[in-house]
């Protein structure tokens, strides 16, 4: 089942031993802004999330794998965006 970006933001941090404000840490110690994420309330910023990844020692691909995209874009996006992936596929076997 795939993952709310709050609830694998706090997995990760409790994955690795980090108090939330020992995480603060790294973002100027300010633990509101590990809330907010963890409380769904606000959410990383790309540059937030890359110091993420290099504190837990993985890419982004790894931490955000079980995301689940389809609880934040409406279905029809998240339709066009799989059917425009297929096309691409089908048009990469044609041009290669």
């Amino acid at each position: 089942m795939a993952k709310e970006i709050k609830n694998i933001l706090r997995d990760f941090r409790e994955k690795h031993n980090y108090s939330v404000k020992e995480l603060a840490y790294y973002f100027g110690n300010n633990e509101n802004l590990i809330v907010g994420w963890e409380s769904g309330v606000t959410e990383p910023t790309v540059s937030e999330c890359l110091i993420l990844s290099k504190l837990y020692g993985i890419t982004l691909d790894e931490m955000f794998f079980d995301f689940d995209v389809k609880a934040v874009l409406p279905s029809e996006t998240v339709d066009s965006f799989e059917h425009q992936v297929m096309l691409n596929q089908i048009s990469a076997r044609w041009y290669n």
